[in-house]
């Protein structure tokens, strides 16, 4: 082998070791930018949207929850009409008032430990990821849905299924102002980048954030 080749050959070898280290890098950084604390979850049960927040970014101020509902590696939240919301029949007059009445809110928090994709197995659920700053944005603006003004937030009815509960919320409900708009605000008030204007229906939310940067496809389900 003449010394020209031999450089070459050298070179070629550096380059595959460099390309190699950098795949391990990007692979790795990947690996780590997916990590299951890091991603929240949107879930489409019908009629309501819900948060799944994984429980190590549900601090202290969410201890009612833990003594009310247990201590979870996941909370799903959602918010909605307080009559709609919590009856067991719906009827023309509850959805009536929903939508053409200021009507009082509620919280719905259901806690569970399973991956939120095995936990909800026919549903659509489509995974964000957050970074800590965004998350505790996003903490911090579910925790001002629940009406605290007494101290603890004020329990209601058992909620609709697995470890679940109702609280009193904060806001009215009204045509314009809807569960699934909460979901996207909830997400827009910790700076990601959808809008919450006129996401009235499970699919307007879900398209949402179908376009959003922070979509990660592979750990989401879609359902049709």
């Amino acid at each position: 082998m003449n010394e020209e080749k031999l450089i070459k050959f050298i070179q070629t070898c550096c380059l595959n070791l460099l390309t190699i280290w950098l795949l391990g890098i990007s692979i790795t950084v990947n690996a780590e930018s997916v990590s299951e604390n890091n991603l929240v979850y949107i879930v489409d049960n019908g009629w309501h949207t819900g948060l799944v927040v994984p429980s190590v970014h549900v601090d202290e101020r969410f201890n009612f929850l833990r003594q009310d509902i247990g201590d979870f590696t996941y909370f799903e939240f959602g918010w909605g009409d307080k009559g709609f919301y919590q009856s067991k029949k719906i009827t023309l007059g509850l959805t009536f008032r929903a939508v053409f009445w200021l009507t009082p809110s509620v919280m719905h928090v259901v806690g569970f430990n399973n991956q939120p994709l095995k936990y909800f197995p026919k549903n659509t659920v489509l995974a964000l990821k957050l970074n800590s700053s965004e998350l505790k944005k996003l903490t911090d603006t579910i925790y001002l849905s629940f009406d605290s003004e007494s101290g603890t937030p004020q329990k209601q009815r058992n909620g609709l299924y697995g470890a679940s509960q109702f609280y009193t919320g904060t806001g009215k409900y009204y045509a314009l102002n809807t569960c699934n708009s909460w979901t996207v605000k909830m997400l827009s008030s910790a700076g990601i980048d959808v809008s919450h204007f006129l996401k009235l229906t499970s699919d307007a939310a879900l398209k949402q954030v179908r376009q959003s940067d922070h979509w990660i496809e592979q750990a989401s389900r879609i359902v049709k």
